[in-house]
């Protein structure tokens, strides 16, 4: 196997258990949590994936927030990559 095949392999397998960890919640969603996709997801995800270490920055100020589930922002990366 060669080196870029390897790491081809590992990022394929990062994006999978990224998903498993993930697919429980998606799956209990109901039809009502569901909103339309109306942006490009592949251009949200690299946006947001570029953004990542400056919003995990701000964690500490974003847990002061009442109606904001912490929880979200610590599966981030998760969700971005599922």
């Amino acid at each position: 196997m060669t080196e870029i095949s390897t790491i081809a392999n590992a990022t394929n397998n990062s994006f999978l258990d990224a998903l498993e960890r993930v697919r429980p919640e998606f799956a209990n969603l109901s039809q009502e949590e569901l909103l339309p996709i109306t942006l490009d997801p592949v251009t949200a995800a690299v946006t947001m994936r570029g953004a990542l270490p400056k919003i995990m920055a701000m964690r500490p100020v974003i847990e002061t927030l009442s109606n904001f589930d912490v929880r979200a922002l610590d599966k981030l990366e998760d969700y971005l990559r599922a």
